[in-house]
């Protein structure tokens, strides 16, 4: 089977380009031949099992016009690998790039799936970019809706968005975000300093992960826990406003922004800290909490689509309500104060997640696609 891999970017920071390598690289080790079609490739990295093929954009983004740059030569490249070497399926992952792979798809007649990682209809979400984006980006989720042979919804919440604009129900396919199993796992790490409590926030700055609200949160927890610190890890944007934010609400001694940190080294902070919180006002199907839950730490995870998915209450975690500091201080103190709590909650951690190990569902997603392609050529 020859796979095509659609997205503009794929070897950028951030889940969606992750999640792309991490479909790859699970594919070629089930003897699946991998096409990547993106704007930041090179050809010279190809090998055997996995081909690099740059498709030429531009950083336009009003009406997401980089997009359409990309979906337009996007289209005449598919033409080019697919006479040397037929492609059996599409896989995209961009909404504007669907629109060249579509072209491609019925010319050709070849089954095109798409991965919605996103949805864009949530208030929260839309608030993250322009409106002209946003108008394009509802036009997009409308067209792979009806036009797309399969749906991989990462949420419930975006698999019933995409049945209420038109996909048909066999059409769509929760397909909830894995991680490997063996990258993150719980890891040795040195001891702490004596009676320290380590809470992380591992995400983006972005206004929809809810970072301020874990923030705000900390002079209440610190009141009732002094020991307790709190890594940040991430950046974005608004790193000065949060950082001056420590320093209005005085607990810039307690506070440490840590930057980004290679996926390599994720597993060693996870490791070391004692709860991770998520205070998300939306998310896909968040990747940060099945890391964490991976190497043993327990999750404070918002009430919302894409974390209730992982995080269950009072079993591997506990849930809040979105947008609630003091929700947030009051979960974070109980377990902190409750060792027996704490305790159990991070031995339920591990075996919680072992149904999103990419080793389990890349079978799954493997004949899927079968089943597509002999449909069509049918």
């Amino acid at each position: 089977m020859h796979i095509a891999l659609i997205n503009r970017r794929y070897w950028a920071k951030g889940a969606i380009p992750l999640i792309q390598r991490s479909l790859a690289k699970w594919l070629t080790r089930k003897d699946v031949k991998i096409t990547v079609f993106s704007s930041d490739v090179d050809k010279k990295g190809s090998d055997d099992k996995t081909k690099f093929i740059k498709v030429f954009t531009l950083k336009i983004k009003p009406f997401d016009v980089s997009g359409f740059i990309f979906a337009f030569f996007l289209f005449f490249k598919l033409i080019s690998v697919h006479k040397r070497e037929r492609i059996d399926i599409l896989q995209v992952h961009d909404s504007t790039a669907f629109y060249g792979a579509y072209l491609f798809a019925k010319i050709f007649r070849v089954p095109i799936t798409v991965f919605v990682h996103g949805w864009i209809y949530n208030p929260v979400r839309q608030k993250a970019y322009k409106k002209s984006v946003t108008f394009i980006y509802k036009l997009n989720a409308r067209f792979c809706a009806r036009g797309a042979d399969l749906i991989w919804a990462v949420s419930q919440e975006i698999a019933s968005g995409m049945r209420s604009l038109g996909a048909k129900e066999e059409k769509v396919k929760l397909f909830l975000n894995s991680i490997d199993l063996e990258e993150f796992k719980p890891q040795e790490v040195k001891p702490p300093l004596k009676e320290e409590k380590i809470v992380l926030f591992v995400g983006r700055f972005g206004k929809e992960k809810g970072l301020e609200y874990l923030i705000r949160a900390v002079p209440e927890i610190v009141r009732q826990i002094p020991e307790a610190k709190f890594n940040i890890i991430g950046d974005g944007v608004e790193r000065n406003y949060f950082l001056n934010l420590s320093e209005q609400l005085g607990i810039s001694d307690k506070v440490y922004f840590k930057g980004e940190v290679p996926n390599d080294l994720l597993p060693k902070y996870y490791s070391g800290g004692d709860i991770l919180v998520i205070p998300s006002l939306s998310e896909g199907h968040a990747l940060v909490p099945l890391e964490a839950l991976a190497c043993g730490t327990p999750v404070i995870g918002s009430r919302i689509d894409g974390i209730v998915e992982t995080v269950v209450d009072n079993h591997n975690g506990l849930l809040i309500e979105p947008k609630d500091s003091n929700a947030i201080a009051q979960a974070v103190t109980n377990i902190l104060v409750d060792e027996n709590l704490l305790k159990r909650l991070s031995a339920n951690a591990r075996n919680s997640v072992e149904g999103f190990s990419w080793a389990n569902r890349i079978n799954e997603l493997i004949e899927i696609c079968e089943d597509l392609i002999v449909s069509r050529r049918k």
